[in-house]
């Protein structure tokens, strides 16, 4: 068998020669395909792989108030822990700096486009801002992937599009072409030619684009099946497509967040539809320790028995660690994390290597592509 290959790498090289070709290479002297953590444990045990796929498209679509935003200045603040930088095109102008402030994202290493109107002087009327174009927006983070390629090519870099549906393309803008139908498919088009431009400028890098697509909703609240006007282009393209949807509500006495399913719907890296869930309170955002413990009960190095309490099983030692408190799993796993952040690291480490290891629960497909709007499942 390694003279096969042997054979087989010479060969390969030799027709590579041959060709004289400056854009072709052998699989084997690919780079490998470095990760983004999520932030939540649970969520790369869901993708199978140790975070996002550096270099690729990913497609969170869910509707309001799943935490899709939430997610996505998560993945920033990942990136600033690494020493990179996060890019946020607010097209919808709907950024909160004090909550990314709150999620723990360094506001001053964080690009937001376009920028905040300066007050008018008193007095003066408030001016009409520009209404920023897609073709702008895809241009504008070619330009931030090829500064941040020269300068350090390694450096990780979340870039947020938030969302798919606010901008539109810079001939409906100029032409005045708004007409419903009409302006979708020029929206398509336009996306369809931007997604094809940046996929291989974005291979190149260690940025992570993260594309939010909301569903659209009735005066009541019930979920319609309609067209988003986006074309299918950037399911397409994604390589990882996150399905968020509102699993369970907290009592009305005590609604303090809600239970977020994460479904992945498409995967090009491990094995797709695989779920999971997370905790978002309203207050402070994703519990990404009850994230850690969802992790840790599906690898088996947690269980949580009878009397309000947690088990923790650790490599090395005779018996499991009881963590116990008055606040619940989560609260006391901080507590404890907190107090022995030795024994934790330990922990958390065997958790983080579980990872595409463990089984995690399958989804049904077929209930999730009712979810899913039209363009995203052609």
């Amino acid at each position: 068998m390694a003279r096969r290959r042997a054979v087989s790498s010479s060969l390969a090289r030799s027709i590579l020669r041959g060709l004289g070709v400056a854009d072709a290479s052998i699989g084997e002297d690919v780079p490998p395909l470095g990760f983004l953590p999520s932030g939540l444990d649970c969520l790369d045990m869901a993708i199978g792989v140790p975070g996002y796929p550096q270099g690729r498209l990913v497609l969170v679509h869910g509707p309001a108030g799943v935490g899709k935003t939430t997610l996505c200045l998560i993945a920033i603040r990942e990136a600033q822990k690494r020493g990179g930088l996060g890019l946020y095109l607010d097209f919808e102008r709907k950024l909160s700096i004090p909550w990314a402030k709150h999620l723990g994202v360094d506001t001053k290493e964080l690009i937001v486009w376009p920028a905040p109107p300066a007050p008018p002087p008193k007095g003066e009327e408030v001016p009409l801002l520009p209404f920023p174009s897609i073709e702008a927006g895809f241009d504008l983070v070619v330009r931030v992937l090829q500064l941040v390629q020269a300068s350090r090519r390694d450096a990780p870099v979340a870039v947020v599009w938030d969302s798919l549906h606010a901008p539109e393309s810079r001939t409906t803008i100029d032409e005045g072409m708004d007409e419903p139908g009409y302006a979708g498919m020029i929206t398509a088009k336009a996306y369809g030619r931007c997604w094809k431009q940046i996929i291989p400028v974005l291979a190149n890098t260690g940025a992570v684009l993260f594309a939010i697509s909301q569903v659209r909703t009735t005066v009541d609240g019930r979920l319609i099946k309609e067209k988003i006007g986006v074309g299918s282009a950037v399911n397409f393209h994604a390589s990882l497509t996150l399905v968020l949807s509102q699993k369970a509500v907290r009592g009305v006495g005590d609604r303090d967040g809600d239970k977020v399913r994460v479904v992945v719907a498409k995967n090009q890296i491990a094995a797709p539809w695989k779920s999971t869930h997370y905790t978002l309170r309203y207050e402070t955002g994703i519990d990404t320790w009850a994230a850690t413990l969802e992790a840790a009960q599906i690898a088996g190095l947690a269980d949580e028995p009878a009397g309000g309490w947690t088990r923790l099983h650790i490599a090395g030692l005779d018996r499991p660690v009881k963590v116990q408190g008055s606040m619940g799993g989560p609260k006391s796993l901080e507590a404890w994390a907190e107090a022995n952040p030795d024994t934790w690291a330990v922990w958390h480490e065997a958790v983080r290597a579980s990872i595409g290891k463990a089984p995690v629960a399958e989804a049904e497909p077929e209930e999730i592509i009712e979810a899913l709007p039209e363009e995203l499942t052609e």
